[in-house]
């Protein structure tokens, strides 16, 4: 591999990095909710947020497009901390006008899950919208648990504290 092509590279992914950090700022993404039902009954038992960046110039683009230079750069965590709120919101506005409401989950990377901050973040976040924690599920991918150490035992407990429902994803 050539020095130029590698330094094409090298801009094109730092370009790439200035406009996810612009698309944070200009709320250019949006979540859309997939609906999770029970096939024996047909109802709804619950939903999983699912983030897109509405790209000004490539248009819709899906989590495989954007989320591992998200979680190179660490930009993962404020936009994860954006899905939770705008999830949270979203879920207490449907509450709030008479919808009977399921869980929304929402995944979270090993970043986020090992950002010292989450627990306080989301309990704050719970407060300020009022959503009650059992409405919230977060899922976390089957590689964070496996690497099971003492300081990630204690996030899950304390999650579980708060009265969130926790799943793991990729089981």
């Amino acid at each position: 591999m050539c020095i130029p092509e590698m330094n094409n590279r090298a801009a094109e992914r730092l370009a790439f990095e200035v406009q996810l950090r612009h698309a944070l700022e200009r709320q250019e993404f949006v979540v859309y909710y997939q609906a999770k039902v029970n096939v024996a009954n047909r109802k709804l038992i619950g939903a999983e947020a699912l983030i897109r960046w509405n790209h000004p110039q490539s248009g819709l683009l899906y989590p495989g497009n954007f989320i591992g230079i998200a979680e190179e750069s660490g930009l993962i965590v404020p936009i994860g901390q954006w899905v939770m709120e705008e999830v949270c919101r979203q879920n207490q506005a449907w509450l709030r006008s008479g919808l009977d409401c399921v869980p929304i989950s929402v995944n979270l990377s090993a970043v986020q899950f090992r950002n010292k901050s989450l627990v306080n973040s989301l309990r704050r976040l719970l407060q300020e919208t009022g959503l009650p924690p059992e409405l919230l599920e977060v899922e976390l991918t089957e590689s964070c648990i496996i690497q099971g150490s003492e300081s990630m035992i204690e996030t899950l407990q304390n999650l579980k504290r708060l009265g969130l429902h926790l799943s793991i994803d990729d089981f």
